[in-house]
């Protein structure tokens, strides 16, 4: 029986390959761990000590908006000699505002999401690394950037692990780790043609470069880069104290509006 010497060439490619995919199952692990945990827990202390008090400017901003647009149209009704309708001037400009209006739900959903977290359980530190550990080790079994030849069945599991992962909910993601125990991470998968392994392999490289473009992205962005300036309470309480002279300007701006549309309706200050 003859001894089959294997090219040592097609050998580190294997090898290689390999690693190019514990680099992905780590750099996905890395990503969601930003997107599913760091970044929201650092929206929840940003909301809290800041965010709202930014809502509630821009709220204000909004109301001096419209009431600066409504101003307009009861000069217009007035140049064109016409009786101002109050009631139409309204409905235009809750047309007009609906913009606004959506944006200014849209924080509030925001800001009561990242403050009902503040509720939520927290794992220990030996559990948060047992949640990663098998977190990555289902990626590669079901990631279909590592498994193209994903059942149906596998695609939805890792759905299911990706939900588990983001709620941190270790006991979902051990049992959908017995469930996939029969799946293998199919180390063997790449034994084949040698042409066909180097374009494995380049595919991989280049979802390693996605990934890192995708977490440097996250950590230049909100609210990722607001972690530096939450850990100086100086930096912070100096935000705070801008936002409500701010907000005091704005009311001032506001108070000085109504005495207009006052005029123009014909009523006086009682």
């Amino acid at each position: 029986m003859s001894n089959v010497i294997i090219n040592p060439e097609y050998l580190k490619l294997i090898e290689e390959i390999k690693q190019l995919k514990e680099d992905i199952a780590s750099l996905y692990e890395e990503k969601d761990e930003l997107v599913y945990h760091t970044c929201k827990n650092i929206e929840t202390e940003y909301m809290s000590k800041v965010g709202v008090l930014e809502y509630k400017l821009y709220e204000f901003q909004c109301k001096i908006l419209r009431l600066k647009r409504k101003i307009e149209l009861y000069q217009i009704n007035i140049y064109r000699q016409e009786v101002p309708n109050e009631k139409e001037i309204e409905e235009k400009l809750d047309i007009e505002y609906k913009e606004y209006e959506k944006k200014l739900n849209k924080m509030s959903n925001d800001i009561q999401e990242a403050l009902n977290r503040k509720n939520y359980s927290v794992l220990s530190e030996e559990d948060g690394k047992e949640l990663k550990n098998i977190y990555r080790k289902l990626i590669k079994k079901l990631h279909p950037d590592l498994n193209k030849e994903n059942s149906e069945k596998n695609k939805n599991i890792f759905l299911q692990v990706t939900r588990a992962y983001e709620n941190g909910d270790l006991g979902a993601l051990k049992n959908l780790d017995l469930l996939t125990d029969e799946v293998g991470e199919k180390e063997n998968i790449e034994i084949g043609e040698f042409e066909e392994l180097k374009k494995s392999k380049a595919r991989y490289k280049g979802i390693v470069k996605e990934l890192l473009k995708t977490i440097k992205n996250i950590k230049e962005s909100y609210p990722y880069n607001k972690k530096e300036f939450l850990k100086s309470d100086i930096l912070v309480q100096k935000k705070k104290e801008e936002l409500k002279q701010e907000m005091e300007m704005y009311k001032e701006v506001y108070v000085n509006l109504e005495k207009i549309l006052k005029e123009l309706k014909g009523e006086k200050d009682v």
